[in-house]
C-alpha cells in the first residue's frame, strides 16, 4: 500500500456517483454510540421500574397485566411484558407535548396481533382525531404494519405513515417515528422505511401518555423496552446511532458524545429512482450523468472513513500510485467524486470490476494516491477507505 503525507488538509467528498450501491460516511474513531441528549423529554430504560430518567420526572404507573421481564440482552427485570390487558400510564405534562416536531423510539417484541397493538400513544379525544401522536400497528391493515401518526387536533387531521414489510413477530424490532413539520416518517431497525407529507403543529388535550396501549381494545401483547421521546425529529444518523447501542449495559445519556460524530446538513439532492425493498435503501446510477450532491457543510477532514456497498458494471482506468499529475480526470467511475477543494484537497474513490483507487483533487493535481488493482466481481462488494492523518488505506 502506498503511504504518504499530503501537505494540505484532506476533506470528505461532495459527490457520489456513477455506480450502484449504498453509501455511509463515518467519523474515524467509532466507539459505543450513546443516546443523544438534545431534546430528550422522556427516557424509560425499564431497569426494574417505570421511572423516567431524562430528568423531567415523567414517571409511569402500571395498570393491568404488565410485569418485568428479560430484555433483548437476556438481563432480568430490564423490560416489561404486556399481556394484552395492561398499560403503563404517564400523567400529562408540558414536556410531553412537543408542538412542531417529535421523535418516539422503542424496542418491541410483538407476540400477538389479535388486538390493535400500540406501543406509545398520547391520546387526544374519544373521537376523530383520537390521538396527538401514536406509534403502533396500523389497524386499517389488520395490524400487519407498523405505523406512526401525529394530528393537529382537528377531525381528519391524523396524518400517518406505515411500513410495507410487516411487523416481524416474535423478534426484537427497533422502531422510530418522527415528525419534522414537513414529513411523518417511520424507521425499522435503523432504516427509513416510509414517509408521508404532513404539516402543522401537533394538537393536544390533557390526556395521559400510554405505553402498551391506546385505550380499550388497543393493547400490546409482548415486550417493550427503552422508550425515548424527543421534542425534535432525530436525524437518520442519530437513529442509526441509537440502534447500534448493543452492549449489555444501561443506555447512557450524554450531551457530549466525543467519539461518534454525525455530520449534519449533508442531505443529498438526487434525480434517481430508489430501488430495493427498503425506501431509499440503495440507488441505481446510469454511469453517464447521474449523481448525488451531498453538500459541502460540516465535512470531516484529515481523519475520516468513506464506506459503501457497491455493485460495479464495468472496469475503470487503473492509474499508478503517485502524488502528482492529473490521472483522475479520465476513465474513472467515481463512487465518491473528488471535487477540487481549492484551499484543501478533496478525496474521492473510483471503483470498477478491475479495482479500487483513491484520488485527491486540489489545485494543480489529481493523482491516484492509493490503488487496489485486482479483479472485483460485478456483484455486491464492500469498500472502506480510511484516512488516518491524511494517509489513505483501502479495505475491501
Amino acid at each position: 500500500m502506498f503511504i504518504y503525507k499530503q501537505p494540505k488538509n484532506i476533506r470528505l467528498p461532495k459527490y457520489f456517483l456513477l455506480v450502484f450501491g449504498m453509501v455511509l460516511l463515518f467519523s474515524p474513531q467509532m466507539a459505543i454510540p450513546q443516546i443523544p441528549a438534545s431534546g430528550l423529554v422522556a427516557n424509560y430504560p425499564f431497569n426494574g421500574n417505570t421511572n423516567d430518567v431524562s430528568g423531567n420526572s415523567n414517571n409511569g404507573s402500571i395498570t393491568g397485566g404488565v410485569a418485568l421481564t428479560t430484555d433483548r440482552f437476556g438481563r432480568t427485570d430490564s423490560a416489561y411484558v404486556f399481556d394484552g390487558t395492561g398499560e403503563i400510564t404517564i400523567p400529562d405534562a408540558t414536556s410531553l407535548r412537543p408542538a412542531n416536531a417529535i421523535s418516539v423510539v422503542a424496542w418491541v417484541f410483538l407476540t400477538d396481533t389479535a388486538t390493535w397493538p400500540n406501543v406509545v400513544c398520547k391520546s387526544h379525544s374519544l373521537s376523530d382525531p383520537f390521538h396527538s401522536y401514536i406509534l403502533g400497528t396500523d389497524n386499517w391493515s389488520t395490524n400487519t404494519q407498523w405505523a406512526f401518526a401525529v394530528s393537529n387536533g382537528g377531525a381528519g387531521s391524523l396524518g400517518y405513515t406505515d411500513e410495507p414489510s410487516g411487523v416481524g413477530m416474535n423478534q426484537w424490532i427497533f422502531l422510530v417515528g418522527t415528525y419534522d413539520g414537513a414529513y411523518v416518517k417511520i424507521y425499522m431497525n435503523g432504516l427509513l422505511v416510509k414517509k408521508e407529507p404532513k404539516t402543522g403543529a401537533i394538537g393536544y388535550t390533557s390526556s395521559s401518555l400510554r405505553i402498551g396501549s391506546a385505550g380499550s381494545g388497543a393493547n400490546f401483547n409482548g415486550k417493550i423496552d427503552d422508550v425515548l421521546i424527543y421534542d425534535r425529529a432525530l436525524s437518520d444518523c442519530e437513529i442509526s446511532q441509537i440502534y447500534n447501542i448493543d452492549q449489555p449495559a444501561a443506555l447512557t445519556v450524554t450531551s457530549n458524545v466525543t467519539n461518534v460524530t454525525c455530520f449534519g446538513g449533508n442531505d443529498g439532492a438526487i434525480d434517481l429512482t430508489p430501488s430495493g425493498g427498503i425506501e431509499n435503501g440503495c440507488l441505481s446510477f446510469d454511469g453517464v450523468n447521474d449523481m448525488v450532491n451531498i453538500g459541502a457543510t460540516d465535512r470531516a477532514s484529515d481523519s475520516f472513513t468513506m464506506e459503501a456497498w457497491f455493485k460495479p458494471w464495468g472496469p475503470h482506468e487503473v492509474d499508478p500510485e503517485s502524488i502528482s499529475g492529473f490521472d483522475g480526470t479520465l476513465g474513472q467511475k467515481y463512487l465518491f467524486g473528488p471535487v477540487n477543494g481549492i484551499a484543501n484537497a478533496t478525496a474521492g474513490v473510483s471503483v470498477g470490476t478491475n479495482g479500487i483507487s483513491v484520488y485527491e483533487h486540489g489545485t494543480g493535481y489529481m493523482p491516484a494516491v492509493a490503488v487496489y488493482a485486482a479483479s472485483i466481481t460485478n456483484d455486491w462488494n464492500h469498500v472502506a477507505v480510511v484516512y488516518d492523518n491524511k494517509t489513505p488505506l483501502i479495505y475491501h
